[in-house]
């Protein structure tokens, strides 16, 4: 015959054994629900990537990803950066692609193997701006290194971003062709404003200067003084979009299908012809790589 002693044992050993039981299985929830939390995780995060682009570039990126989001469910997060600063974030393995309009900066990373792929997207048309009363005589010319060379011979105002951005590297290609290769120098006319294109347009318009200035930048400036487009359409005034990948080989964290899948979808019929109907102030600044057909 059992006592009272022995039942309350039994219930004790019963209750411990629940509570085991009970602690197991919470315990099992737990590991469940932590593993459930990573694959969650490392899907959104297999849903994201990272761009670095210059300046020029940002009016049309911020109209195409929300696009891109919706037709493949990848979120692209942007950071606008000048080519230098965006090729130090490739060495850095921080993003997955960048689009700059420096080729010289691309070809760097493809050749120390920090990317592994560049595809051309678009064309940025840059223009020739200056005062109404154009001292120079250059407003209608064909050429822009006719242009620049009467700029000089009138020595008029000119302002240069004066940044080694791509629009100043392509200024300091057209001087050179002009015949006038050291212009910061010898020439007290002209003035680096060491800035964004912004920057610049402000200080050609407090100057009544000329400058070279990217189409976007310029159809985005709402204090532009008396200065007005000179000089447009020369094929030296196009700058080249290419979208750079970085290299997973190299960068392991990086999410390389997410960024070969932007950049395919920016060279798709669909994409290449929204960048063709891009309008900014009545005009369109850029166009697509593959023209207006598409790919």
């Amino acid at each position: 015959m059992r006592s009272a002693g022995d039942g309350a044992q039994n219930m004790a050993r019963t209750s411990i054994a629940y509570i085991k039981r009970a602690g197991t299985a919470c315990a099992a929830l737990a590991v469940a629900a932590a593993a459930w939390a990573a694959v969650a995780v490392a899907q959104e995060t297999g849903k994201q990537m990272s761009l670095a682009a210059t300046e020029e570039a940002a009016p049309l990126l911020h109209d195409l990803l929300p696009r891109f989001r919706e037709t493949s469910g990848i979120k692209v997060e942007l950071a606008i950066r000048s080519a230098r600063e965006a090729a130090d974030l490739v060495r850095e393995g921080k993003i997955e692609a960048l689009m700059t309009d420096d080729p010289a900066t691309e070809d760097a990373l493809l050749k120390a193997e920090d990317a592994n792929k560049r595809v051309d997207i678009m064309y940025a048309e840059l223009v020739v701006v200056g005062p109404a009363a154009d001292p120079a005589r250059i407003a209608g010319m064909a050429s822009v290194v006719h242009a620049f060379a009467a700029i000089a011979r009138t020595q008029s105002a000119f302002v240069s971003r004066g940044d080694q951005s791509g629009i100043h590297r392509t200024e300091r290609g057209v001087w050179d062709e002009a015949g006038f290769p050291k212009l910061p120098q010898a020439a007290s006319w002209y003035v680096e404003a060491k800035g964004d294109m912004a920057a610049t347009l402000a200080a050609a318009a407090q100057k009544s200067a000329y400058t070279l200035a990217d189409k976007a930048a310029w159809l985005q400036v709402s204090q532009r003084g008396q200065l007005v487009v000179m000089v447009a359409d020369d094929p030296r005034l196009q700058q080249r979009f290419s979208i750079t990948l970085v290299n997973p080989a190299k960068h392991k964290t990086v999410n390389a299908a997410a960024a070969e899948a932007f950049a395919e979808w920016l060279i798709s019929r669909e994409t290449q012809l929204a960048i063709g109907r891009f309008v900014l102030g009545g005009e369109q600044p850029y166009a697509p790589h593959f023209g207006l057909s598409g790919k």
